[in-house]
């Protein structure tokens, strides 16, 4: 078994560090397309915009930072494991609290039933 976290992540380290860029430009882009586009953006779509747009930054990030603390050498198995739990804790509890947020909007006819799985 190998020593260190890194040493047990050498062979994927270049997977990760393309993830991890990957994600930090997708991450970039979006706030560059809500900066181009918040001129077009009435009131009434802002519920909208941050029902699709929040979730999947939030996602791109969580990938950013697993894939950032991947790659540091000196992170050991328990720091990562506990990581790994308080982001499902964090992901689990906005999910709980979005809820009341999504019905509203699937009243208005803003989000399908379909959408909410993934968000």
């Amino acid at each position: 078994m190998p020593d260190s976290l890194s040493q047990t992540f050498q062979n994927w380290q270049t997977f990760y560090f393309l993830i991890g860029g990957a994600a930090a430009g997708l991450v970039g882009l979006t706030f560059v397309a809500i900066t181009v586009g918040s001129g077009v953006i009435t009131q009434r779509e802002i519920a909208g915009l941050r029902t699709f747009v929040n979730p999947t930054l939030i996602h791109f990030i969580y990938v950013l930072v697993t894939a950032s603390v991947v790659v540091m050498p000196t992170v050991t198995r328990m720091q990562l494991g506990i990581l790994l739990v308080l982001a499902g804790i964090v992901s689990a509890g906005r999910a709980l609290i979005s809820l009341p947020f999504m019905w509203q909007q699937y009243k208005r006819n803003i989000v399908d039933m379909h959408d909410w799985g993934w968000y």
